[in-house]
């Protein structure tokens, strides 16, 4: 996929992101760093930065660690990249941003490489929250119905939090709270910077945890809120290549819905894939056991499927290609591909 250079001088300077893409996912048993492996045809970190750019957000800084190499080659120029020698925890690894971000007092956004499905205006709405009312940090949250295994958000009056446990530290009540932290935050940078520290790592897994500077910044006297999530989806983090199926089908979803409220057909969602760089035209109809990868372009008032696969190809207005295979190249208007035809570009 072709790099793209950030257009810097769009974004408003008082904005920032900390991207964390050090994680070296021993569950995915890959010789592919974690945030490489893709979801709706892009890699995990395209999705992020993607959203980003979409927020205008002015600097990114990503820490890198396990695979670093293969991270920076892939990011390019559209991220400043540092390196996490050793996974001391999140709070050790954000810490790394700061002399990137020394003079920088605006917002910082910190997400994870691995979460690909956050939404801009869900995160635009939470920085708005932030400002209005002032606030040290935010934390995005989501409710789920099985919280085991995240960290639980504790709440004061209202919005405001009090701090964020992690599962292996949480108590029995404690455990019984399924507001979930989403793992993506908004910080003013100062207090975040002269916060972190202070984390110490006595806890189960001896770690810096970037949660623990919520009690800190409370302690400062800084005020911390959440900002709730409705789609529990967007929260959803990738650790295995189980994890990597569900944020696939719920990448599915979405971009599936998106099409058919843009005036798509869509036989039967459950038999359809549609990869992220897809467009289709509307009162088109797609038929089950489609597949359309890449850059693939659809007009309007096509027929595909079923049983069609199109990669990186275009296809004219009012064309029909049915149980066959096209791979590049122009399908002409009107024109009929299939059945059982395979048509790939030399």
């Amino acid at each position: 996929m072709p790099k793209r250079r950030r257009r810097l001088t769009k974004a408003p300077p008082n904005l920032a992101a900390i991207v964390l893409a050090g994680g070296e996912g021993k569950r995915m048993r890959s010789r592919t760093a974690k945030v490489l492996h893709p979801v709706g045809g892009r890699p995990m970190i395209d999705h992020v930065l993607a959203t980003l750019e979409e927020l205008n957000v002015g600097r990114v800084v990503l820490i890198t660690g396990h695979g670093a190499d293969q991270v920076e080659r892939h990011v390019g120029p559209r991220a400043e990249c540092v390196l996490q020698k050793k996974p001391l925890g999140t709070g050790h690894a954000v810490l790394q941003a700061r002399p990137r971000l020394a003079r920088f007092d605006g917002w910082v956004i910190v997400a994870s490489g691995d979460s690909p499905l956050w939404r801009a205006e869900t995160l635009r709405g939470a920085i708005a929250q932030a400002r209005e009312h002032k606030l040290g940090g935010l934390v995005l949250t989501t409710r789920v119905e099985d919280p085991t295994g995240y960290g639980r958000v504790i709440r004061g009056h209202g919005a405001e939090v009090m701090k964020i446990v992690e599962e292996g530290d949480a108590s029995e009540d404690e455990k019984l709270v399924r507001e979930i932290n989403g793992g993506a935050y908004c910080f003013r940078a100062r207090p975040l910077f002269e916060a972190l520290p202070e984390v110490k790592n006595d806890n189960a897994q001896g770690e810096y945890y970037l949660t623990d500077v919520i009690e800190i910044l409370i302690r400062h006297g800084h005020r911390v809120q959440a900002h709730l999530a409705d789609d529990a989806d967007e929260a959803l983090g990738v650790n295995s290549r189980a994890d990597l199926a569900v944020a696939e089908a719920a990448l599915q979803r979405r971009l599936l819905r998106r099409l058919m409220e843009g005036g798509v057909t869509i036989v039967d969602p459950r038999t359809t894939w549609v990869e992220a760089d897809v467009t289709v035209g509307r009162d088109t109809v797609l038929y089950p056991l489609t597949i359309l990868r890449g850059r693939t372009r659809v007009a309007e008032d096509c027929r595909i499927g079923p049983s069609a696969e199109v990669i990186d190809a275009e296809i004219g207005p009012g064309a029909v290609v049915r149980h066959s295979v096209v791979e590049g190249g122009v399908v002409a208007p009107g024109e009929r591909v299939g059945p059982f035809k395979s048509r790939r570009r030399d």
